[in-house]
């Protein structure tokens, strides 16, 4: 019975678990502004997550940050970051359709392993 309980705990963080896809490519601010959520790397390689990018007066700035490094993590849901400040070096577009299916296949995965354990 204790196995069981255990199974079902790891179907369950694996369901809430998500799997994100970004492009391959990197692109411009311009291109990645309003097509949802990218990652951003500067050009210490450091990692940053932005929901959203915006334009304003000419600046382009990150909406909804969340700073990544090896000893960093800070979020920001509602934080304008301008980009000229991060030192961008590559900007990937998040694809929400791949990431998606990636977490769906993921939970299957597991189910199926799950069920063979048992």
């Amino acid at each position: 019975m204790k196995n069981k309980a255990s199974f079902f705990i790891l179907i369950l963080f694996s369901l809430f678990q998500s799997c994100a896809i970004y492009e391959k490519n990197s692109v411009s601010p311009y291109e990645a502004m309003g097509r949802g959520k990218v990652k951003i790397f500067d050009i210490r390689a450091n990692k940053y997550k932005f929901t959203n990018i915006i334009e304003i007066d000419s600046v382009y700035y990150g909406v909804g940050r969340e700073y990544i490094s090896e000893a960093n993590y800070i979020a920001k849901p509602d934080a304008r970051t301008p980009l000229d400040s991060i030192m961008v070096s590559q900007i990937f577009i998040k694809k929400t359709k791949q990431s998606s299916l990636g977490t769906l296949f993921i939970a299957i995965g597991v189910l199926i392993f799950v069920f063979i354990a048992v």
